[in-house]
């Protein structure tokens, strides 16, 4: 094989594996994740309240009541709503929200724990 066909078939294997690569990076950058924080029904009205990452990294909780207490309210049976954290604020919320729930790292791991989260402990003695 010359030098010539050499390059030129490398060349065309990075290609085909970036294109790969930047494919799947993009497809799982576009997946959401999300998690229910409230699912009941309280006198008549069902109340649901999720807080997801969208495609674009924000964070988004979106609430979702019907029933009696939005019509009496509001006039109509059911009630929309959702607050938008920007994904470049995403982080600060995240410290506060430590700040605010954990005095110690044995209660983060505990509830890192509960939540199947990995994470790496150090200790010096």
């Amino acid at each position: 094989m010359s030098s010539e066909n050499w390059v030129e078939r490398y060349a065309s294997l990075f290609i085909l594996t970036n294109d790969f690569f930047e494919g799947h990076e993009s497809e799982q950058m576009k997946k959401e994740k999300s998690v229910t924080i409230r699912d009941e029904v309280i006198d008549g009205t069902k109340i649901s309240l999720a807080i997801q990452i969208d495609g674009e990294g924000n964070l988004i909780m979106d609430g979702y009541d019907i029933g009696d207490a939005p019509k009496e309210f509001w006039g109509d049976s059911d009630y929309e709503y959702s607050v938008t954290v920007k994904e470049h604020f995403k982080e600060d919320v995240l410290l506060h929200l430590i700040k605010d729930r954990f005095n110690t790292s044995t209660q983060f791991m505990e509830w890192l724990d509960a939540h199947k989260i990995p994470y790496k402990f150090f200790s010096w003695v």
